[in-house]
């Protein structure tokens, strides 16, 4: 593929995901209050209710304060854990790496075999044409790089109290963009191997209440897709796979509030099998997508202090027919 033609598809491509971003702005991934009984209502619920308990010898107020003293402990702890993680990023990172290279010289070793009955065709696509983030996220540096191709986000969102709205729902996402095309003026059968690396923290947090509190869920996923074909294949098992599930439930009576910290840290290989591939080629998208839902709460995830990162080496195609 030319130089002008792959400039092209990439200036298409972020046209797209600009395209997209757009209309997810427009939409709205908050829900407004309205729903929700008047504010009134909900006042002269409240005070019936710190009204009665007082009777039994229950005290809204101090209570209240046993709830922020709950969450301060917690926070300490969540804040310890991401210390951990982050003073020992440089270790997990290179221990990924090295399992990396395992895998690149194992795919080497595969090229080279000339004494299989029918030697397999490998292609390795070791540098993406485009890193993209969407636009809730906070992109701090990404590198194209031969085998090495990564980069660093942070993300966070939440709403209080005061908020005007009473849910939030959506997802950011990460993506790391390849090109191949067939060797021959045909289409070629093959199989696509789509690697990811992730080194980082996410955190989800849920407010409690005396009355009720939130729930919380952020989704942690490794995603592998195609496009430019000309009819989408279906999705297989092997595309789509859970890095993190972090579920912050505060929903009973007298809940404290609930803070749920992961370390996400691990490599995958994302497959598509038996995909049939056109003279024009395909687009290799490797991505890693946060999907959150919360009412008051937040949800955050780090994958820039220390050596977090995320990190998409290469892409391999095993061509099986041409």
């Amino acid at each position: 593929m030319t130089q002008r033609t792959a400039a092209d598809l990439r200036d298409a491509l972020l046209a797209t995901r600009d395209l997209a971003s757009a209309r997810a702005a427009r939409r709205a991934v908050t829900r407004p209050a309205a729903p929700l009984p008047t504010s009134t209502d909900h006042r002269r619920f409240e005070r019936a209710v710190s009204a009665a308990l007082a009777k039994g010898g229950v005290d809204a107020e101090e209570w209240d304060s046993e709830v922020a003293k709950a969450r301060a402990v917690d926070r300490r702890r969540a804040e310890a854990l991401k210390a951990d993680a982050v003073q020992h990023s440089g270790a997990r990172a290179r221990q990924l790496a090295e399992g990396i290279e395992g895998q690149r010289k194992a795919l080497e070793l595969l090229s080279n075999m000339t004494n299989a009955p029918v030697p397999a065709q490998y292609d390795a696509l070791d540098s993406p044409f485009l890193v993209w983030g969407s636009t809730g996220l906070s992109v701090l540096s990404s590198t194209i790089e031969p085998w090495s191709s990564r980069a660093s986000f942070t993300f966070e969102s939440s709403l209080g109290p005061s908020s005007a709205h009473i849910e939030s729902v959506g997802t950011e996402q990460l993506s790391f963009f390849f090109l191949w095309e067939p060797p021959g003026d045909g289409y070629a059968l093959v199989t696509v191997d789509g690697y990811l690396v992730l080194n980082g923290y996410c955190q989800a947090e849920a407010d409690g209440g005396l009355f009720g509190g939130n729930l919380t869920t952020l989704d942690v996923d490794a995603n592998l897709d195609l496009h430019g074909l000309p009819t989408p294949p279906l999705a297989q098992d092997g595309q789509y796979l859970p890095a993190a599930r972090l579920r912050a439930d505060a929903t009973d009576w007298f809940s404290d509030d609930v803070t749920v910290p992961r370390v996400v840290y691990r490599g995958f290989d994302l497959r598509h099998e038996l995909l049939p591939v056109p003279p024009g080629g395909v687009v290799v998208e490797v991505s890693v997508s946060l999907s959150f839902d919360y009412g008051i709460g937040a949800v955050s995830a780090d994958f820039a202090t220390g050596e977090f990162e995320v990190g998409c080496p290469f892409v391999q195609i095993l061509v099986l027919a041409s």
